[in-house]
């Protein structure tokens, strides 16, 4: 009985050579689009009632947060008698019942 050993056929065919090309070129397009394709961005209009702004940035200017954090916080009820828990649980949550 006779052994034979053929040599493996490389099967790198044109099927191959096509989808690494897609391949490639979809990597490419993609990267074109994140990184330097600018966006085409939409012309808004501004309705007249938006236009005069200065008003509203004055009031925010004058807006101080620490008055408003007080007359908030002097608002606020107090619900509970104690802040500290009353039933603390076993000394040791380890040992058996």
């Amino acid at each position: 009985m006779a052994i034979v050993i053929e040599e493996q056929k490389n099967k790198s065919g044109v099927g191959a050579i096509l989808i690494g090309a897609v391949a490639v070129a979809l990597v490419g397009i993609g990267v074109y689009y994140i990184f330097w394709k600018k966006p085409n961005l939409a012309e808004v209009a501004v309705p007249p009632a938006f236009q005069n702004t200065k008003q509203l940035i004055d009031i925010g200017a004058s807006v101080n947060p620490e008055n408003v954090l007080q007359s908030v916080t002097q608002t606020l009820r107090r619900y509970t008698t104690s802040t500290t828990p009353q039933n603390l649980g076993r000394a040791n949550p380890f040992i058996s019942f």
